[in-house]
Protein backbone atom coordinates (compact mmCIF):
# COMPACT_ATOMS: atom_id res chain seq x y z
CA UNK A 1 0.00 0.00 0.00
CA UNK A 2 1.01 3.42 -1.19
CA UNK A 3 2.02 5.67 1.86
CA UNK A 4 -0.12 9.04 1.92
CA UNK A 5 1.31 12.34 1.84
CA UNK A 6 -0.67 15.06 3.72
CA UNK A 7 -0.30 19.18 2.78
CA UNK A 8 -0.30 21.32 6.20
CA UNK A 9 0.11 24.82 6.17
CA UNK A 10 1.75 26.67 8.81
CA UNK A 11 1.60 30.54 9.65
CA UNK A 12 4.45 32.64 9.34
CA UNK A 13 5.35 32.62 13.04
CA UNK A 14 5.73 28.77 13.29
CA UNK A 15 7.16 28.14 9.76
CA UNK A 16 10.43 28.46 11.06
CA UNK A 17 10.23 26.04 13.81
CA UNK A 18 8.75 23.56 11.39
CA UNK A 19 11.23 24.03 9.29
CA UNK A 20 14.24 23.78 11.50
CA UNK A 21 12.75 20.56 13.83
CA UNK A 22 12.28 22.44 16.52
CA UNK A 23 8.61 22.05 16.29
CA UNK A 24 7.75 18.37 15.40
CA UNK A 25 3.95 18.63 16.47
CA UNK A 26 0.64 20.24 15.22
CA UNK A 27 -2.36 20.30 16.88
CA UNK A 28 -5.60 20.89 14.54
CA UNK A 29 -8.98 19.94 13.43
CA UNK A 30 -9.58 16.56 12.79
CA UNK A 31 -9.39 16.32 9.07
CA UNK A 32 -11.85 14.67 6.60
CA UNK A 33 -9.01 12.69 5.52
CA UNK A 34 -7.88 10.63 7.85
CA UNK A 35 -4.21 10.69 8.83
CA UNK A 36 -2.71 8.00 9.84
CA UNK A 37 1.01 7.23 11.62
CA UNK A 38 3.79 5.86 9.09
CA UNK A 39 1.94 8.92 6.45
CA UNK A 40 3.99 11.45 5.21
CA UNK A 41 3.72 15.01 6.36
CA UNK A 42 4.49 17.60 3.50
CA UNK A 43 4.36 21.03 6.13
CA UNK A 44 4.19 23.86 3.94
CA UNK A 45 3.86 28.20 4.35
CA UNK A 46 2.43 30.82 2.02
CA UNK A 47 5.34 33.38 0.63
CA UNK A 48 2.57 35.84 0.84
CA UNK A 49 -0.46 36.27 0.96
CA UNK A 50 -2.81 33.12 1.67
CA UNK A 51 -4.02 31.42 -1.40
CA UNK A 52 -2.61 34.11 -4.01
CA UNK A 53 1.34 33.48 -3.24
CA UNK A 54 3.32 30.60 -3.76
CA UNK A 55 4.15 27.39 -1.14
CA UNK A 56 7.31 26.96 0.29
CA UNK A 57 8.52 23.43 1.46
CA UNK A 58 9.37 23.83 5.22
CA UNK A 59 10.36 19.94 5.71
CA UNK A 60 8.70 16.33 4.41
CA UNK A 61 8.62 13.84 7.24
CA UNK A 62 7.06 10.50 8.41
CA UNK A 63 3.80 10.78 11.21
CA UNK A 64 4.77 8.94 14.41
CA UNK A 65 1.54 9.77 16.28
CA UNK A 66 -1.93 10.67 15.66
CA UNK A 67 -4.19 10.95 19.04
CA UNK A 68 -7.54 12.92 19.45
CA UNK A 69 -7.00 16.20 21.92
CA UNK A 70 -9.76 17.67 23.96
CA UNK A 71 -9.05 21.40 25.53
CA UNK A 72 -12.29 21.80 27.28
CA UNK A 73 -11.57 24.60 29.22
CA UNK A 74 -8.30 26.86 29.74
CA UNK A 75 -5.40 24.95 31.35
CA UNK A 76 -7.08 21.05 30.81
CA UNK A 77 -6.01 18.89 28.16
CA UNK A 78 -6.79 15.17 27.39
CA UNK A 79 -4.74 13.53 24.81
CA UNK A 80 -5.92 9.88 23.78
CA UNK A 81 -8.80 10.25 26.53
CA UNK A 82 -5.51 11.04 29.24
CA UNK A 83 -6.31 14.12 31.14
CA UNK A 84 -2.51 16.00 30.90
CA UNK A 85 -0.73 16.79 34.31
CA UNK A 86 0.38 20.50 34.23
CA UNK A 87 3.27 19.87 33.09
CA UNK A 88 3.24 17.57 30.43
CA UNK A 89 0.43 20.53 29.25
CA UNK A 90 3.52 22.59 29.55
CA UNK A 91 5.46 20.41 27.12
CA UNK A 92 3.01 20.50 24.34
CA UNK A 93 2.45 23.60 24.33
CA UNK A 94 6.45 24.46 24.05
CA UNK A 95 6.60 21.74 21.66
CA UNK A 96 3.87 23.21 19.55
CA UNK A 97 5.64 26.29 19.30
CA UNK A 98 4.27 28.59 21.81
CA UNK A 99 6.59 30.10 24.40
CA UNK A 100 3.84 29.84 27.41
CA UNK A 101 0.06 28.14 28.48
CA UNK A 102 -1.45 31.49 28.70
CA UNK A 103 0.07 32.34 24.40
CA UNK A 104 -1.38 28.75 24.05
CA UNK A 105 -4.57 28.66 25.18
CA UNK A 106 -4.90 32.18 24.09
CA UNK A 107 -4.37 31.48 20.48
CA UNK A 108 -6.70 28.36 20.63
CA UNK A 109 -9.36 30.32 22.04
CA UNK A 110 -9.46 32.88 19.37
CA UNK A 111 -8.68 30.97 17.12
CA UNK A 112 -11.14 27.97 17.41
CA UNK A 113 -12.91 28.48 20.83
CA UNK A 114 -12.82 26.57 24.22
CA UNK A 115 -13.71 23.85 24.28
CA UNK A 116 -12.02 22.55 21.63
CA UNK A 117 -11.67 18.56 19.96
CA UNK A 118 -9.16 17.75 17.22
CA UNK A 119 -6.16 16.25 16.09
CA UNK A 120 -2.88 16.09 17.68
CA UNK A 121 0.03 15.14 15.31
CA UNK A 122 3.43 14.36 15.79
CA UNK A 123 6.66 13.56 13.39
CA UNK A 124 10.23 12.34 13.04
CA UNK A 125 13.26 15.14 12.91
Amino acid sequence: MKTARHVFMFQPRFAPLVESGEKLTTVRLTRKRKVRTGDMIDARAWLGRPYWSAQRELRMARIVQVSKIEMPAFGCVYLGGRKLPMEEIHALARGDGFPDLLTFFGWFTRTHGLPFTGTFYRWKK
